[in-house]
């Protein structure tokens, strides 16, 4: 019997790149366990193709000789005798996927000729660790040759439909500040009920269909075995047994320092902090960890201001999150109290993951605000940029909040609209600050994915 599958956004746009005329090889990025194997295995059988799967990993002795020797027939010849299907007799009917692909990296360089050569053949590369090839400045890609598209977890919205829960996604995509009753009270009470699910079992593919056949006590165990499948991993890291032995201890510290700026004698006390800024990167490149970097946000594009020793750290999940810090439902406050716990990191940590994935197949960078004195320190969780604008995005786990971060940045920076996430109905507000005055739109939690749809509508208005 087939497993149960859970449908993703990707598919709309891997189902774009087959029907190109002139379609390229495909990189699929992504951290290890997100669902890239299924993604493509699944996208493969949905469109009628027969798929040829061949893991580096597994015939690595087999492969090595004529992939690094670049001898292109020579190793179509070498996959067809592993896979005993020849593909190359009607490569418009089959599906080529190369799996563990950072095994032999020269095998990425290979690509370009079934571009140049067999371009009938659709091509998808993958790997568990491949980033660390991809970001090695020393390893040249064959440019204009081959496409990339980035997997990450579930966002919330492929969460309420895996749930079978189609009509709340519909009431986010229409909800707006501007008109009343958007969503309902009862829309919003059950969107808070399955945001906080969320928080608990997060986007992990394999976790979210354990909650939903099995409940959320098997996601958790679910979760804490991925965990533990990251940890393996770290010995397969490019670096120095040193090196890894403070990745180690990174990995183990980072989920108590998540949305707080970087300190790396905290994040691996009594070592450097160069070797720890390395292995910091580590894990940003494998993408268990995330950042958002500082930006001075007087302009776009906001990385052009950033500065990369000003960061804060999150996780690649909400849910792998909570199960390595140890809450649980007990932790989270009932939905009828419409509260979060653990002082708003949680919460930060959802819009965080959001955000990044807000640009379906691409991995969106963060910025966020940060002015620090000796007595009036400021801080707001995000700066995002919708086309030339800069909004500043602050991120409350309940009801209400301080405004003064918000104030002080629109305020020196004259920004003229602001966003608070929290956990009240969609409202908009004006500010006022002496003389001048900004827009507040306060928007629910679950409405993170339509930042840029909000905008868009807010610019229209004004």
């Amino acid at each position: 019997m087939q497993p149960p599958y859970i449908t993703r956004i990707q598919e709309q746009m891997l189902s774009t790149w087959l029907g190109r005329q002139r379609r390229k090889p495909l990189v699929i990025r992504g951290a290890r366990q997100v669902g890239k194997s299924t993604l493509i295995r699944t996208f493969a059988q949905n469109s009628k193709l027969k798929l040829v799967e061949i893991n580096l990993e597994d015939h690595r002795s087999h492969l090595r000789i004529p992939i690094d020797s670049g001898h292109f027939e020579e190793t179509l010849a070498a996959f067809v005798r592993i896979s005993g299907v020849d593909f190359r007799e009607k490569p418009e009917a089959y599906f080529l996927f190369l799996d563990e692909v950072q095994i032999i990296p020269s095998c990425l360089r290979m690509l370009r000729y079934f571009y140049e050569k067999l371009p009938q053949l659709a091509v998808v590369a993958a790997g568990s660790v491949l980033e660390f090839t991809l970001n090695d400045a020393e390893f040249a890609m064959p440019v204009g040759r081959v496409e990339y598209l980035h997997v990450a977890p579930l966002t919330f919205k492929e969460f309420l439909i895996a749930k079978g829960l189609s009509d709340l996604k519909q009431a986010i995509e229409h909800a707006s500040p501007w008109t009343t009753h958007s969503p309902s009270q009862p829309e919003h009470t059950r969107l808070l009920a399955a945001l906080r699910e969320f928080f608990l079992v997060g986007g992990m593919p394999e976790a979210v269909l354990a909650s939903k056949l099995e409940g959320i006590s098997e996601a958790t165990t679910l979760q804490r075995d991925i965990i533990t499948s990251y940890r393996d991993d770290l010995q397969k890291y490019p670096a120095t047994a040193h090196i890894r032995s403070i990745v180690r201890d990174v990995f183990d510290r980072s989920p108590i320092q998540i949305a707080k700026k970087i300190k790396y004698s905290t994040l691996s006390p009594g070592h450097p902090s160069r070797d720890v800024r390395k292995a910091l990167n580590l894990l940003l490149d494998a993408g268990v960890l995330t950042q958002a970097t500082h930006s001075s946000g007087n302009g776009i594009p906001l990385g052009a201001e950033s500065d990369p020793d000003v960061r804060k750290l999150f996780f690649l999940d909400v849910g792998l999150l909570c199960s390595a810090t140890g809450l649980s439902t007990r932790d989270i406050a009932a939905p009828d109290t419409i509260e979060f716990v653990n002082e708003g990191a949680l919460a930060e940590q959802f819009v965080a993951q959001e955000l990044t994935a807000s640009e379906p197949g691409s991995r969106k960078s963060l910025h966020y605000w940060l002015r620090e004195g000796k007595s009036e320190n400021a801080e707001v969780d995000f700066l995002w940029s919708t086309g030339k604008t800069i909004i500043p995005l602050e991120v409350k786990a309940g009801a209400s909040g301080r405004l003064r971060s918000l104030i002080e940045i629109c305020r020196s920076k004259e920004y003229t609209h602001a966003i608070r996430f929290d956990t009240n109905l969609p409202s908009t507000t004006t500010v006022a600050m002496g003389d001048d005055s900004f827009q507040l739109l306060s928007l629910p939690l679950y409405m993170v994915s339509e930042v840029d749809r909000i905008v868009g509508e807010l610019l229209s208005k004004s």
